[in-house]
């Protein structure tokens, strides 16, 4: 190869994927001298390759007797000297779209490879022979860029420089420096091109200039300023501003082929900021390379827009699983290219010969897939792929956006939290809509009447809304309970989940296995109400109890989780009625202790148990209620482990106690200070005074008898006797004892007492009259009463007195301790219940 006076270098753009029939690029060439590789010699390069991962021929020359070939295998050097089999070596991988210096040292004991500034030293002595080049060709000793087994090198070459000497240290490091180096190198002649190779003019310093970290990329966009510069945004890049180097701009963009425009107007991040607010527009004229600027009004439409992107930037091509491409120029045009070789370029649609529409072409080897442009010819976004022939079709996703973001269908990102949240965040609506679902589509093998194992754990959580009803005539009470049933099923996958609590639809629901709940003392009415979701409260949600892994389902990215991770919450609110047995002996001091017992539906081979592993496992919850006649504990459970088994029976306590201050107030206090009013006839009364203390005592057993009879109409009917009747029957008895006292208090007076006209009075018959008369009476003085020696009516009365009130504190003490007693009994009893701690 060779250089002018100006020290500009040829450079050689080998372009294998342009529209060639055989897709060949390759330089062929002699040398004059026959034993060009007869050790010691040098060879010296520069190379560009254009692809990751390159796999190519980079020179083949050969005499009548050595040969030396150099190749890149996916990225890396490999060499082979006198037809032996490649030697892969172990330099770093080329990077694409920079220029990289070589030189390769061969003499009669070994090799050296320099290469950025390191060296590689290998032998080939006992290397295998492999044939792999033929010489087809007559006097051909010179081979660029055609690779025989197939492969074609894509990138540049230049100053491929044979010496036949071994070169110093100095002299490599000239060329090493971007400098002309030794001339003494062989000459080449007879040089033919064949297939897609162009020959351009560099300067030699242009090999050592730091690579640029953006490239200039056309879209066919109609966008006003605002929008071309959030298309620019979107894919990555930017606008270009007045920093840029317009000259090499409109040099770059006249050789572009993303477009066929001669004159172009884009534009530029600068703006007019004025009331008008106008915009600076690039106008580039492609023949000739003439630019200038001008001013747009920034709601003006343009048909073309630049932008600046940055070198290798990662596109996310994802489809059922991602492959990760880069963004790069390539003759002219954007490509996107993976380390695997797989290229996505624009080229025409395929079987399309009226129109010249263009569409997205995804090469891998010789598979070929296209994609229709869309949304002004934006390379990203999610599209419809086919086969030349439309038998296969497939939908993937071009992204920029991470592994923790959501690809709209216009290649903006959002979260992936934020994905099917039931709020609209994309720009075209596509993160919410029919593409959320939550339930995976269980496989065929999957059967909603079996387990997802034999002895399923579930979580239960009770929660005591409200008592409605006591009806201590039915043996019932009637309350409010939201269960929530909770269990994880293995042969499940869950979706976007997140670390949220989501809702599952009812037919989503209905696809998977789900434990069976029987409250053994509800009534009939309720269990079966149950069973048919009939007037339930019921809705199912799903929540992670791990992070989910991000994965891609049909080009769209979710989080996706193992249903072992995933809890399916049941829940449901229902208002239930249960049996209890109500003791009303204590009556209205009584207390009572009601249950509620939930028992799990086992199956052979299907015996799901309740969660008594963990503390949080089984959760009863409720605060301490009150209705018109009892205050309500918080509620309590219990359940019975076996050894080797989990429970399968949970039984819910819940204490009621009787509000018993009205009772007092309309009861015992009345009754009680009847009493009193009863014993005040016996020490506030005279003892002689039988009229008006048997006239009070009867009217007051007569009062407490009606209330006691109106009493009994309103207490719970049983054939057991009840606190209340004993305090009634008490008080008559009392009552009727003080009657029965005064009566023998008046039985002993009257039994005692004198006639009044014998006793003081003196008396004689008249004879006149025939009459007996008063003729003297006793004097207080000369009268003298019976000596008595005990007052039996006085001593009657006080030993009433005395008896009733020992009755009293007898009767009062027994009907305490019936009453403390059973209360003390069941709270004790009640306490030793299991009972969920409050945060």
């Amino acid at each position: 190869v060779t250089e002018n006076d100006a020290w500009e270098t040829a450079v050689f753009d080998f372009s294998p994927l342009k529209d060639n029939k055989n897709k060949i690029a390759k330089i062929e060439g002699e040398y004059e001298d026959d034993t060009v590789l007869a050790p010691p010699y040098t060879l010296c390069c520069w190379v560009l390759p254009l692809l990751q991962q390159a796999t190519g021929l980079i020179v083949h020359i050969y005499d009548n007797e050595n040969s030396l070939e150099i190749k890149l295998l996916e990225g890396r050097l490999g060499v082979s000297i006198n037809n032996t089999c490649s030697v892969i070596l172990d330099t770093p991988e080329l990077e694409s779209h920079k220029w990289h210096q070589l030189c390769l040292a061969v003499n009669d004991t070994g090799s050296v490879l320099y290469l950025a500034n390191h060296t590689f030293d290998f032998l080939f002595a006992d290397k295998k022979i492999c044939f792999t080049s033929t010489k087809d060709v007559d006097r051909v000793t010179l081979q660029l860029g055609s690779y025989p087994g197939g492969f074609v090198f894509s990138g540049k070459l230049a100053r491929v420089l044979l010496y036949t000497r071994e070169l110093n240290v100095s002299e490599i490091t000239q060329h090493q420096q971007c400098q002309p180096g030794p001339l003494d190198f062989q000459r080449v002649l007879n040089v033919s091109h064949i297939g897609g190779v162009e020959r351009q003019s560099r300067a030699l310093e242009e090999f050592c200039r730091p690579h640029p970290s953006e490239f200039i990329a056309l879209f066919r966009a109609y966008n006003h300023h605002y929008e071309a510069r959030a298309f620019c945004k979107r894919m990555g890049g930017r606008l270009i501003n007045r920093s840029d180097d317009y000259k090499q701009i409109a040099h770059e963009i006249s050789s572009s082929k993303d477009i066929v425009d001669l004159k172009v107007l884009f534009w530029t991040e600068d703006m007019v900021y004025n009331s008008n607010k106008y915009g600076i527009v690039l106008s580039v004229t492609r023949a000739d390379e003439i630019y200038h600027t001008l001013e747009f009004k920034c709601s003006s439409i343009l048909i073309v827009t630049a932008c600046f992107l940055p070198y290798g930037i990662k596109v996310y091509v994802k489809g059922d699983d991602v492959m990760e491409f880069s963004a790069l120029p390539y003759n002219g045009q954007l490509i996107l290219q993976s380390k695997d070789g797989a290229i996505i370029s624009k080229s025409k649609c395929p079987n399309d010969t009226a129109t010249n529409n263009e569409c997205l072409k995804s090469s891998i080897c010789d598979y070929e897939m296209y994609a229709h442009f869309l949304d002004n010819q934006l390379y990203l976004g999610r599209k419809d792929w086919f086969t030349p022939n439309m038998m296969a079709k497939k939908t993937y996703t071009l992204s920029l956006c991470s592994n923790d973001s959501f690809t709209c269908n216009d290649s903006s990102c959002i979260p992936l939290i934020n994905r099917c949240d039931g709020i609209v965040q994309c720009p075209d609506h596509s993160d919410e809509g029919d593409i959320c679902y939550i339930l995976e589509q269980p496989s065929s093998t999957y059967w909603k009447s079996a387990c997802p194992e034999e002895s399923p754990l579930i979580n239960l959580k009770v929660r005591l809304l409200g008592v409605n009803t006591v009806s201590l005539q039915g043996n019932e009470f009637g309350v409010t309970l939201y269960i929530t049933l909770s269990w994880t099923d293995h042969r499940l996958k869950f979706i976007n989940l997140a670390n949220n609590m989501l809702p599952l639809e009812p037919e989503e629901f209905d696809l998977i296995w789900s434990p069976v709940v029987y409250f053994d003392n509800a009534v009939y009415r309720d269990n079966l109400n149950i069973l048919k979701k009939i007037d339930v409260l019921q809705d199912i949600t799903v929540s992670a109890v791990r992070d989910s892994e991000t994965t891609i389902d049909n080009s769209y990215e979710v989080q996706k989780v193992n249903g072992s991770h995933v809890f399916i919450n049941q829940h449901f609110k229902y208002l239930f009625t249960f049996s209890c047995t109500f003791e009303l002996f204590t009556f209205p001091f009584d207390t009572q202790e009601c249950q509620m017992s939930l028992r799990l539906k086992c199956t052979s081979g299907c015996q799901p148990k309740w969660n008594s592993e963990s503390d949080e496992g089984i959760q009863v919850e409720g605060k301490d209620l009150t209705i018109s006649t009892y205050s309500i504990s918080q509620p309590r459970f219990t359940y019975d482990v076996s050894e080797e088994n989990a429970p399968t029976e949970v039984i819910v306590y819940v204490l009621f106690t009787r509000k018993f201050i009205a009772y007092l107030l309309t009861t015992f206090l009345p009754c009680i200070v009847l009493c009193i009013l009863s014993h005040l006839t016996l020490t506030h009364f005279q003892l002689d005074n039988f009229t008006d203390r048997i006239t009070v005592t009867l009217s007051l057993l007569i009062v407490i008898a009606s209330l006691f009879s109106q009493v009994s109409s309103s207490l719970p009917s049983g054939p057991m006797p009840k606190l209340v009747d004993f305090f009634f029957f008490y008080c008559i008895l009392r009552v009727s004892f003080v009657f029965f006292l005064h009566s023998c208090i008046q039985k002993s007076l009257t039994g005692r007492q004198e006639t009044p006209d014998s006793a003081d009075t003196i008396t004689m018959k008249d004879p006149s009259l025939d009459i007996n008369v008063k003729v003297a009476w006793v004097s207080d003085v000369t009268k003298h009463r019976p000596t008595r020696r005990f007052n039996t009516p006085q001593i009657i009365n006080r030993l009433g007195i005395v008896s009733v009130l020992l009755c009293d504190v007898t009767i009062t003490c027994l009907f305490a301790y019936w009453a403390i007693s059973e209360q003390i009994e069941k709270d004790d009893r009640f306490s030793t219940y299991n009972y969920t701690k409050k945060d």
